[in-house]
């Protein structure tokens, strides 16, 4: 972790939760999802292979060229006269005419570059709406969970923690009721908390793919 984060991996924990905001809906997020930082990133590669695509059917096309010199000549003619200068104008025009050796073969390489790239792009967007419909059915069941938690499972573990301790003072029960009490208590609670824990990251993993950085 200290590759990572420096310093902080070796800091106290304070005890606080952390503040981790709530995720938009999971129709809200796929429908962004073509925005993501990575997917964009994908969509960038996709623009450079189609440029190297249609740079390679350029090939085909015949190639103009233009070429202007100017040549000063010195001395003078048989009559006397000064001798005039030249300027000389060249057009080349290069034609394929063959091209089913190496147009052909660069073009098909373009052509399947782009196909792949195109293909990568559409899977990893596959992979990632896949991921926000799995945290989101993960996240909607760690709140139901939750919810069980704070409002049935612990105010009765607490109760019953309670009439131990009080059947204990009164000489009803034994120590060892009270203690299996604590215990049961105190079980739940770390239950609830790595319950919570887990739903905290849950949540990071959906601002991910939402795009959130922060």
């Amino acid at each position: 972790m200290a590759e990572r984060i420096g310093a902080n991996a070796y800091r106290e924990l304070g005890p606080d939760w952390p503040q981790v905001q709530q995720p938009e809906s999971v129709q809200q997020i796929i429908a962004d999802l073509a925005e993501h930082p990575r997917l964009r990133a994908w969509q960038h590669e996709i623009g450079k292979a189609k440029t190297s695509e249609e740079i390679a059917r350029q090939a085909y096309k015949p190639g103009f060229a233009v070429d202007l010199a100017y040549g000063g000549r010195g001395g003078q003619n048989p009559d006397g006269s000064s001798r005039s200068d030249f300027v000389s104008v060249f057009v080349t025009m290069d034609i394929p005419l063959f091209t089913k050796n190496r147009q052909d073969r660069l073009l098909a390489s373009s052509i399947a570059d782009t196909s792949a790239t195109q293909y990568t792009r559409d899977n990893v967007y596959r992979s990632m709406k896949a991921r926000v419909e799995e945290h989101a059915t993960t996240l909607e069941h760690e709140r139901e969970r939750l919810g069980l938690y704070e409002e049935h499972l612990l105010p009765q573990a607490a109760f019953n923690a309670e009439a131990a301790f009080e059947a204990y003072q009164d000489a009803v029960d034994d120590l060892t009721t009270l203690m299996r009490a604590r215990i049961g208590e105190y079980e739940l609670k770390l239950s609830h908390a790595a319950l919570r824990a887990e739903e905290i990251i849950t949540r990071a993993r959906l601002l991910y793919l939402q795009g959130e950085i922060s």
